[in-house]
């Protein structure tokens, strides 16, 4: 008798887990993992409880597909491109790109909607529209990544960037257009690359720039070389910058700003992105 409700006991957990609600879905930027999704075209990362998955699934052609592990997801209504589907510790993830297609309410939130052989979740989620952008990071610390220009070589405390050369640096959930317009889903072309242009004429002034966090001059940008989307990739900004010379010795809090500044009528915005680590010469 013991036998045969142990036995019961089994069956109705496993039947249970394969029918559990798709739930507890929490949305983050894909770079940062603070909470919110990030702006249209940038990627997002969606945890969350109930999915069948085995290890990790990922997207093996391009234009990314709709569909992975049988994991469909749509924000806004609109279906979004998914880069990977994973098993956590008791939990799920589904990294997405935010399609361009998808219209935030007045209240700045959105419904993002999951679904998995005809179980769905739903929850509502809010856009991360305080920041210009989210630098990544190396997992588990708060040092953003970074390249040495022209080799490509990252930037470590053992190879440390160095006043006045060129850097390179990514982000996702960068704010505004690019030219060329790039399809959701599609990687950035390498020619002519996507940029993110910087106008400054008698209506707009708009500034971006890497600064060391405590010290943001915001009146000007002439050390940013070239902001845009990353070529070949899907969703991922870079921002090619000339190390200040007052970054000199020892580890810096850097952070992008942004300021967009309209003539007629006169209003101001600036946005701030949470701050990373960039070991200096």
């Amino acid at each position: 008798m013991k036998s045969l409700n142990r036995s019961a006991v089994v069956v109705l957990l496993a039947t249970s887990a394969a029918f559990a609600q798709i739930s507890n879905i929490v949305v983050t930027s894909a770079a940062s993992f603070e909470l919110g999704m990030p702006n249209q075209g940038s990627i997002a990362a969606i945890f969350c409880t109930g999915l069948q998955v085995e290890g990790i699934v990922t997207a093996e052609t391009l234009p990314l597909p709709l569909e992975l592990a049988g994991v469909k997801v749509w924000v806004g209504g609109v279906a979004a491109p998914l880069f990977a589907v994973a098993a956590g510790q008791g939990f799920q993830q589904i990294n997405i790109q935010v399609p361009k297609e998808t219209q935030f309410g007045t209240d700045r939130g959105v419904e993002v909607v999951i679904e998995q052989d005809g179980r769905r979740g739903a929850e509502k989620a809010w856009q991360r529209w305080a920041s210009p952008g989210d630098f990544f990071r190396w997992p588990g610390t708060n040092l953003g990544i970074f390249q040495h220009w022209p080799d490509y070589s990252l930037v470590t405390e053992d190879n440390p960037a160095r006043p006045g050369e060129i850097l390179i640096t990514y982000l996702t959930g960068m704010m505004g257009y690019t030219e060329p317009a790039v399809p959701t889903g599609e990687p950035s072309p390498f020619d002519p690359p996507a940029c993110v242009p910087r106008l400054d004429n008698p209506l707009l002034f708009d500034r971006i720039g890497v600064y060391e966090a405590g010290h943001v001059d915001l009146s000007t940008d002439e050390m940013t070389l070239w902001v845009g989307l990353t070529p070949g990739l899907v969703g991922v900004y870079q921002v090619n910058f000339v190390v200040p010379e007052s970054f000199a010795g020892g580890t810096k809090q850097v952070l992008l700003a942004r300021v967009r500044y309209s003539h007629f009528p006169p209003v101001s915005e600036v946005k701030y992105s949470s701050p990373v680590l960039l070991p200096v010469r």
